[in-house]
């Protein structure tokens, strides 16, 4: 039985990555950062071994990336996004390998604050030698930026909670385990 539900997540987990992949390539006018990328990572760290968790969202970020760049050639790849999907996998592997709802909230919560502090300190410290930067190099400047960065927090935190609840929630019932314990992928019995 372990053997079957370890096949069922690792096939799950890819049919996520696509799903994840595919939405990263459809514009969402007026809700920017409600994408899966976070939830894929919360997953694969709650699930996965770590040699499969890791690079799942990375992979799924720089495809999708250089898609993205194709079709339009002044997007390109954000490397602290990657980052921070990379601490995304480690939060899910220290709070989500128990299937605990309050755990899994907990993890999403942090995934999306250390998204926001991330990305949001990169893009007023990427832009600090420029002459006409939006952000000054202070500590003024980088209050700006992270209040000027809160939307992009809500829907962050909105995006992570959506697609976390589906991906966990489809997991539980498609594996059977959404009402009893049992070990995550690479979790010893």
């Amino acid at each position: 039985m372990a053997l079957k539900s370890q096949r069922m997540t690792f096939v799950f987990a890819i049919g996520a990555a696509v799903f994840t992949f595919l939405t990263r390539l459809l514009p969402v006018p007026g809700l920017a950062n409600i994408k899966p990328v976070g939830a894929l990572s919360l997953f694969g760290g709650g699930r996965l071994h770590w040699w499969l968790a890791y690079p799942l969202p990375l992979i799924v970020m720089y495809l999708s990336d250089r898609v993205l760049h194709e079709i339009n050639e002044e997007i390109r790849p954000f490397y602290w996004a990657y980052f921070s999907f990379a601490i995304y996998v480690l939060i899910g592997q220290v709070m989500c390998r128990k299937r605990s709802v309050v755990r899994i909230t907990g993890a999403i919560f942090l995934g999306a604050l250390q998204f926001y502090l991330i990305t949001n300190f990169a893009v007023w410290y990427s832009h600090t030698a420029e002459p006409r930067a939006d952000y000054p190099p202070t500590l003024a400047g980088l209050l700006a930026c992270y209040i000027a960065g809160l939307p992009f927090f809500g829907y962050t935190f909105a995006g992570d909670l959506i697609f976390s609840g589906v991906f966990f929630g489809a997991h539980a019932y498609l594996t059977g385990t959404a009402s009893d314990r049992e070990p995550a992928l690479g979790e010893s019995a």
